[in-house]
């Protein structure tokens, strides 16, 4: 049995595309927003614990879902070396052009006191 967490209420102010993005990935993950924020945040909190651990030699253990796994170090480093391999055969990086109309907004100098 998991030790009771202490909660707090969080508010985070999204603009209407980002809410809809975040309503839309959650839905599609069969999340409620706060659940799919939490893991987000849990998921990022693990991998940076896992590249301590294994920039120190060690081996990377780690619990998840009431499980505790243990990877040896140098099959996890194969296993990340393959990730990125993969990604950078999929990878494609396309320039974003530029907006056609650039705003410029003028700034008066401000006048010296005498």
């Amino acid at each position: 049995m998991q030790p009771k967490r202490r909660m707090i209420a969080l508010t985070v102010r999204l603009s209407q595309e980002d809410n809809r993005c975040l309503e839309n990935l959650a839905l599609s993950s069969g999340l409620k927003k706060s659940e799919y924020l939490r893991a987000i945040i849990q998921g990022i909190s693990l991998g940076n614990k896992l590249a301590e651990t294994m920039s120190q030699g060690k081996d990377v253990k780690f619990d998840l879902g009431g499980y505790g796994f243990a990877i040896n170090n140098e099959i996890m480093e194969e296993l990340l070396k393959d990730v990125m391999v993969k990604m950078e055969q999929g990878l494609q990086v396309i320039p974003n052009k530029p907006p056609t109309k650039l705003r410029s907004r003028h700034i008066k100098p401000i006048a010296k006191a005498s």
